[in-house]
C-alpha cells in the first residue's frame, strides 16, 4: 500500500524548527517591537500544543502573521529561503547556545537576550538543541530534507496524515493513495508516542476512543510496518482487541509486548504487561488465571518500587476477590493526591457501593459511598466517572422505589458524553426498561436502536442491551399478538451464557424454571429452582433468594399447599427487604395477600393491598400495578364486594394487555365473565 520509504525524525519537525527562528530573531532583537506581544503570544501557543496537534502548513503560518505585520513575514521568509543547505541548518541549531548562556566572547550582552534555563521559551530551545546533539548525521540529513520539502510543498506538508492522527480524523489512511506514493511520508516519533499513549490512556479509562477500531488497526498496521521497534504498538493493539472482545487477538499482542518487556534494557515494564494479562483474563471471566498473573505483577511492582502499576494491580485483585477488609485499595505509601489514585479510590468506592445494593446493606451507607465518590472526583477533575455516578444513583433510586428521583438521574448520565462505554450501555438500557415497565416497548427498542446506531463499535462486543432488545421485540410480538417463538427465551439464554455479574445467571434460571413450569413441566421447574434455593443460601443474593422464594410459594399455591405458599412469602420479604428491592418485595407481599384468600382471611388481603396502593402507583411499574388491581379484585370478591371487583378487573385487564400479557388478561377477562353469569 505504501511504496515509498517513511523518513522519521526524533523530536525535531519543520514547524518547531520555524518557531527555533523566531525565538533566535526576537531573542536577537531584530523583529518590530510592535509585533513582539502578539509574536510571544503565538510562540508560547505553539510550544504548549506542538506536541498534541498536527502542524500547520507554512502558508498557513504566513497567513496568520500577515494579521501581524507584512515585515515579520517577510524576515521570516528570507530566514526560511537562506536554509537552502543542510550546513547551513545545522550551523543555525548549532548557534542556538548564544540565547542560551552568556559567553566571554559573545557579542555586547545588550544585543542578545539570553532566556532562563527554566522559562518556556528556554527549556524547549534546549531540548530542541539536545535532540539535535544526540541525532547522527543521517538523521540530521534526514531532518533538512523534511524541512525542505516542508518549505517547497508550501500548503503540502507530509507530515499531514500522520499529523492528523493527534486530532483523530478517521479518514486519514483512506486519502488518495497516489499522492502519498508520490510525495513521501514522514512522521515524528515523539508524535507517535505521544498518540499511542493517549489512545491507551483513553482506551483503560473509557473502554473507548474517538477512532474506530478498525482504522486504529489501520494505524498501527503502518506504524508497525516503518517503526516496529516501537513496542507500545503491540500494547495498544492489545487494547483495540480488548474493546472489540477478541481474546487470541489481545493475547497474541500481550505475548509480543511480554517480549519486549524481557528484552527492554530501559524503564522496567515487565510488571505492566503482567497487569495486562490479569486484565484480559478478568475480562473474560478467568479470575484464577487473572489472579496469578495479577499476583506476579504485584510482586515484580513493589521490586521495582513502581507506584502506579502497584496501586492499579492492589485495585484489581480487590474488585476480583470482592474482599475489601483483606485486600487495601492502594500501597500503604501512595500519594493520595495523585490523579491515579483519585481515580482508582473513586472506582473503587462505586464498585463497594454495587455491592452494598446487592448485599441488602442500608440505603444511608450505599449513598454515602456514592456521593464520597462523586465529591472526591470533583475535587481530582475525574471527570469521566460522572456518568457512572449519576448511573449509580439512577439504579438506586429505582430500586429503592422512587421512579421520578431515578429519572432525573437517568435524564443527567445520558446527557453526558464522556463515560465508559458500559456505562453508556447501562444508561441506555435503564431508560429503555422504564419504557417497557409502562408497555411502550416501541420506545424502548428505538431507544436501543438509537445506541446501535450512535456507537456501533462499542455495542458491536455489548451483550446487555442485545438481550434487552430481544426481550423487548418479544414483548412487543406478544401485545400485538404475533408469535416469534425464536425469540422466546433468547434473551435468557444470553445471559445464562455469559452473565454481567454473578446474579444475573440465577434470574435466567428463574425464568428457566418458570418457563418449564408454564410449559407443564414442573418437576424440571422444581429441579432448577431447588439448584438456585441452595446456592443462594450459601451465598449473599438477597434479592435473587426473594425471587427463587417467591417462584416456590407460587408453585405450593398451585398445588393447594396456602400454607407453605404464605411461608415462602413471608420469608421473601424478609429477604427482599433486607435487599431494599422495591419491586421483589411488593411482588412478594402481592402474593402473600393472595395466598390470604386461599385460608378464607379476605379481610386481612383487602387491609394489605390497600396499604400497598401509593407505593405502586407512584412506582410506576404496569406490572405490579396490573397485579394489585387483580389481586384486589379477587379478595374484594372473596369479600362480597362484586360491583367494585369488576372496576378493578377492568383496569388490571387494561394494563395486562398494554404489556402483552394476554395469558393474563384472558384469566381476569374468564373471571369477569364467570361473575356477570352468575
Amino acid at each position: 500500500m505504501f511504496s515509498r520509504s517513511v523518513i522519521r525524525t526524533k523530536y525535531l519537525t519543520p514547524f518547531k524548527i520555524i518557531i527555533l527562528i523566531l525565538i533566535h530573531k526576537f531573542c536577537h532583537y531584530e523583529l518590530p517591537a510592535a509585533v513582539n506581544p502578539k509574536l510571544v503570544g503565538f510562540i508560547l501557543d505553539s510550544i504548549e500544543s506542538c506536541d498534541t496537534q498536527p502542524e500547520p502548513n507554512l502558508e498557513q503560518v504566513l497567513n496568520q502573521f500577515n494579521e501581524f505585520s507584512q515585515d515579520l513575514v517577510d524576515a521570516l521568509r528570507s530566514s526560511i529561503v537562506a536554509i537552502d543547505k543542510p550546513y547551513i541548518l545545522f550551523q543555525f541549531l548549532s548557534s542556538l547556545i548564544d540565547i542560551l548562556e552568556e559567553r566571554d566572547n559573545m557579542m555586547d550582552p545588550g544585543d542578545i537576550a539570553i532566556l532562563d534555563k527554566t522559562s518556556l521559551f528556554g527549556i524547549f530551545v534546549r531540548r530542541c538543541r539536545l535532540e539535535f546533539s544526540k541525532s547522527s548525521m543521517q538523521q540530521r540529513t534526514e531532518l533538512f530534507t523534511i524541512f525542505q520539502h516542508y518549505v517547497m510543498a508550501n500548503t503540502r506538508s507530509m507530515d499531514t496524515d500522520m499529523g492528523s492522527i493527534l486530532i483523530k480524523k478517521p479518514s486519514v489512511l483512506a486519502k488518495d493513495e497516489g499522492k502519498s506514493k508520490q510525495d513521501g511520508w514522514w512522521f515524528s516519533d515523539h508524535f507517535v508516542d505521544r498518540f499511542l499513549t493517549t489512545e491507551a490512556e483513553k482506551i483503560e479509562k473509557t473502554n473507548t476512543t474517538e477512532i474506530s477500531p478498525a482504522v486504529l488497526h489501520k494505524y498501527l498496521n503502518f506504524l508497525q510496518s516503518h517503526a516496529p521497534e516501537i513496542r507500545k504498538i503491540d500494547q495498544v493493539r492489545f487494547m483495540n482487541y480488548m474493546r472489540t472482545g477478541e481474546y487470541e487477538g489481545a493475547l497474541t499482542s500481550l505475548h509480543r509486548f511480554f517480549d519486549f518487556c524481557l528484552l527492554s534494557t530501559e524503564t522496567p515494564m515487565y510488571q505492566y504487561a503482567l497487569l495486562s494479562l490479569g486484565v484480559l483474563e478478568a475480562k473474560f471471566g478467568h479470575a484464577q488465571q487473572a489472579l496469578a498473573a495479577l499476583g506476579e505483577a504485584l510482586d515484580i511492582a513493589r521490586e521495582n518500587q513502581d507506584e502506579n502499576c502497584l496501586n492499579e494491580v492492589l485495585s484489581w485483585i480487590r474488585f476480583i476477590r470482592g474482599s475489601a477488609e483483606q485486600y487495601p485499595m492502594y500501597s500503604s505509601t501512595a500519594d493520595e493526591s495523585n490523579p491515579n489514585v483519585i481515580y482508582l479510590e473513586c472506582l473503587d468506592r462505586l464498585s463497594r457501593a454495587r455491592e452494598m445494593i446487592r448485599q441488602g446493606d442500608s440505603a444511608s451507607k450505599v449513598f454515602e459511598a456514592i456521593h464520597k465518590s462523586t465529591v472526591q472526583g470533583s475535587i481530582g477533575n475525574v471527570g469521566y466517572l460522572n456518568k457512572l455516578e449519576y448511573l449509580m444513583k439512577s439504579i438506586v433510586w429505582n430500586l429503592y422505589g422512587d421512579r421520578a428521583q431515578s429519572k432525573v438521574y437517568l435524564d443527567i448520565a445520558i446527557n453526558i458524553t464522556e463515560g465508559d462505554a458500559d456505562s453508556t450501555e447501562k444508561t441506555f438500557v435503564m431508560v429503555s426498561e422504564m419504557h417497557a415497565s409502562m408497555g411502550e416497548y416501541e420506545s424502548a427498542i428505538q431507544l436501543l436502536d438509537q445506541f446501535a446506531k450512535t456507537y456501533q463499535d462499542q455495542s458491536a462486543r455489548l451483550l446487555s442491551w442485545k438481550q434487552a432488545l430481544c426481550r423487548y421485540k418479544r414483548l412487543l410480538a406478544k401485545q400485538m399478538r404475533k408469535q416469534q417463538e425464536d425469540l422466546a427465551g433468547q434473551e435468557d439464554l444470553l445471559v445464562y451464557i455469559q452473565p454481567e455479574m454473578s446474579e444475573d445467571r440465577f434470574e435466567a434460571l428463574e425464568r428457566f424454571a418458570e418457563q418449564k413450569y408454564k410449559d407443564k413441566h414442573p418437576d424440571e421447574a422444581c429441579l432448577l429452582l431447588q439448584k438456585c434455593y441452595d446456592v443462594l443460601k450459601k451465598t449473599d443474593h438477597p434479592a435473587q433468594l426473594a425471587q427463587v422464594m417467591t417462584a416456590w410459594g407460587q408453585i405450593d399455591m398451585d398445588r393447594g399447599d396456602a400454607k407453605g405458599a404464605i411461608e415462602w412469602f413471608k420469608k421473601s420479604l424478609e429477604s427482599s427487604h433486607r435487599a431494599c428491592d422495591f419491586e421483589r418485595y411488593y411482588a412478594a407481599a402481592i402474593k402473600l395477600a393472595e395466598a390470604y384468600m386461599e385460608v378464607s382471611l379476605p379481610k386481612t388481603s383487602i387491609d394489605m393491598l390497600e396499604t400497598m396502593f401509593p407505593q405502586i402507583l407512584a412506582q410506576g411499574s404496569l406490572t405490579l400495578q396490573a397485579d394489585l388491581l387483580f389481586a384486589y379484585g379477587k379478595a374484594l370478591v372473596e369479600d362480597d364486594q362484586v360491583e367494585s371487583a369488576l372496576h378493578y378487573f377492568d383496569q388490571s385487564q387494561t394494563w395486562y394487555q398494554k404489556m402483552g400479557s394476554h395469558s393474563k388478561a384472558q384469566q381476569v377477562a374468564w373471571l369477569k365473565s364467570f361473575l356477570t353469569r352468575q
